[in-house]
């Protein structure tokens, strides 16, 4: 793959809740010193090291590191450190990163060994509702799902862990729910998502029953959209039909066009977001600039509504 404008660069995915000590530093073999022929141990090539053949540049990504036995938490330590293990020595070219879930999410993770604490970088990750949505856009999620997703964040990105085990929403779960839909409506998932009992019992099964029920009511909004046609063919009767006092309405229309925008039909589609209240204007015409900036750049009417909005657009940001 290409990364950080690195033509070819690699990745190494290890998952250490799944390994045992001796996959790290390679299992143990007998062998003969060749100078002496005194009897020596060495260690196969561990899999953490990437193999003759591999990018020059590249990563090993340690994933689920705190879910791992404490064994295997000491014999990772020079891994990380030094980049060492057993034998071999990882490029230089090459780093380690590793990631794994909080004590606090109850998933398994263990205390982790304070001299590995001190030898690490940590970073704490924090789910984003507008960085999910430029990769939900791009790894083709339906866009009523992403509009709930925007309308009510907090029930996707911030929802308590429950203290008994059953269903409850997360980014993943909600995708997951997503796909499972797209694939039992063959890709047809309009007009189903509140009517069909399947859909429904599929949607608390991976989510929950709350977030279900409320994702499936804001979905029936498909009712009072306009068809992405009648957007480019009518703009200014579009916008108008939409109903001013009802946000998810809005929600869901803006994020339709974010995900339909393109050269063919950006200046139409601009058209119709300038009809719409000004808050919703920004946000959506600054998500549709990061899918088609330099079309948008080319429409007619672009750099006036930059400037009349500017004070807007900077209190955004």
């Amino acid at each position: 793959m290409q990364a950080f404008g690195i033509p070819e660069f690699g990745i190494s995915l290890q998952t250490l809740a799944d390994m045992e000590a001796p996959d790290i530093k390679g299992f143990t073999i007998p062998a003969k010193e060749e100078s002496t022929g005194d009897w020596i141990t060495r260690f196969t090539r561990s899999p953490l090291i990437p193999r003759t053949g591999a990018p020059e540049y590249g990563m090993v990504f340690l994933d689920e590191k705190n879910q791992a036995k404490q064994d295997v938490a000491k014999a990772t330590s020079q891994f990380t450190l030094n980049k060492r293990a057993g034998e071999a020595q990882l490029p230089d070219e090459w780093v380690v990163w590793a990631a794994s879930n909080r004590a606090k999410d109850r998933s398994g993770t263990t205390r982790e060994l304070m001299h590995n604490v001190n030898r690490e970088i940590h970073i704490e990750i924090e789910a984003d509702v507008n960085s999910w949505c430029d990769w939900a856009f791009n790894a083709g999620i339906h866009p009523l799902f992403i509009a709930f997703a925007k309308f009510k964040p907090g029930l996707i990105f911030d929802a308590e862990i429950p203290r008994e085990p059953q269903p409850w929403c997360t980014p993943r779960s909600f995708v997951k729910w997503f796909n499972l839909m797209n694939i039992y409506s063959n890709g047809q998932i309009d007009g189903m998502l509140s009517e069909d009992t399947l859909a429904v019992e599929m949607g608390e099964g991976m989510v929950g029953k709350s977030v279900a029920t409320e994702a499936l009511a804001f979905m029936k909004v498909a009712a009072f959209l306009p068809t992405i046609e009648k957007i480019v063919s009518e703009p200014d009767v579009a916008a108008k039909a939409l109903p001013d006092d009802r946000k998810d309405v809005m929600f869901a229309a803006t994020t339709m066009v974010i995900h339909h925008i393109n050269e063919k039909n950006a200046e139409p589609i601009f058209q119709f977001i300038t009809k719409l209240p000004r808050e919703f204007q920004v946000a959506t015409l600054a998500n549709s600039a990061k899918k088609a900036g330099a079309v948008l750049a080319s429409v007619p009417g672009w750099s006036d509504w930059i400037v009349d909005n500017h004070e807007l657009i900077e209190a955004s940001f």
